[in-house]
Parts: structure tokens; sequence; C-alpha cells
């Protein structure tokens, strides 16, 4: 039954992730010329500084020089990167879906409390996206699905574009999406981003 439960939640997030998608507006993403410099922090109005109900669209100012990676095993998973199957632990199961972002098709592979894509490229496999599921996994950074929905720019900053319950913080090379419901976090996905 659990197992039934984590294929459909997978399928769902899927066909989310391969469905349109509402507007997101962000701003140009400024480029710091060296990892060295202090971090610039933008000040929201103080309308803004409380967590934002959910049909609220908020922008901010992004200035992110990182990519976001869950870590499982000891394995770093971050979006973009190879892919090795041989390395991680056996999933619960695996499955191919026709490819969205891609051609050809995209290997799912079902872990406990989590979901890895991948998308053949060459001789090997690279990460498109990492889905955490439920409050058993949670980033290096501490979040998991059924936190409060303020935890969110408590672990991660007021760098994020907010639309419909939906955080999205813009690394180099990929993105996390949070989305919320009710003032909790409801899923929590790391991404190529679109």
């Amino acid at each position: 039954m659990k197992k039934i439960f984590a294929m459909l939640l997978a399928l769902s997030l899927l066909l989310t992730a391969c469905g349109s998608k509402a507007p997101v507006q962000t701003q140009p993403k400024v480029e710091t010329p060296a990892e060295t410099q202090a971090p610039v922090e933008t000040k929201a109005p103080a309308a803004q500084e409380t967590t934002p109900s959910e049909s609220q669209a908020v922008e901010k100012t992004v200035i992110n020089n990182r990519d976001y990676s869950y870590v499982m095993d000891g394995i770093t998973l971050t979006p973009g990167a190879a892919y090795d199957a041989a390395a991680m632990p056996p999933a619960e199961a695996l499955y191919q879906i026709p490819s969205c972002a891609f051609e050809g098709t995209d290997n799912v592979y079902t872990y406990p409390g989590c979901e890895i894509i991948a998308y053949n490229e060459g001789q090997g496999e690279v990460i498109y996206s990492v889905y955490l599921l439920d409050p058993t996994v949670m980033t290096p950074e501490g979040l998991a699905v059924g936190d409060e929905e303020a935890k969110i720019a408590g672990l991660y900053g007021n760098g994020y574009t907010l639309t419909d319950g939906q955080y999205v913080y813009q690394g180099r090379n990929s993105q996390l999406i949070v989305l919320t419901g009710n003032g909790y976090v409801v899923s929590i996905e790391m991404r190529i981003p679109d």
C-alpha cells in the first residue's frame, strides 16, 4: 500500500511538473564577481516581513550564488550533476516515463521519503530533480514536508519568488521549489531551472 501511495504521489508530481505552470515573475539575476564577496541583503518593505498569504505574488531580488542539493546516505545529489545508480542504495521502485523536458524517457527512482528523476545524456544519467515526499527526510538546511511555512525564509532567506504558495529560490544551476498550503510545507523539490 505504501509503495502504491508513493507511486501515485510521484506520478501526480510529475504530471504537475510537465503541465502548464502559472506565470512566475522574477527579477533579473544579479551576479557577484566572486564568491568571496559578502552577500548583499535585500530588505523587503515592512508589510512583507511576515509570511505572505498563499494568494499573494511577491518578488524579491535574488542574489544567490549556490546550488540546491539533497544528501542521501552520504551522497550529494545536485540537479544537473551525474547520477550513478550503482553507487546508491537499492531503489524501492524504478520506472520510466516520457520526458517532459528532454527527448526520450526519464528514469524515476523511488527511495524512502524521496524520488529522483534522471535523464539519459551520452553515456550516463543526469539528475533532473529530487522530490522530498514526506517528513522522514529533510534538506541539508533542515526543511522537511510538514514544517511551518515561516521556517522557509528562516532557513533560506528572503531571496525567493512567491506565487500561489510556491516559493522558488534560484541558484546558479538549480532551483529549490517549496510548495505550501494552509501555512505548512507540502512538498520540496530541487531541480534544473526551467
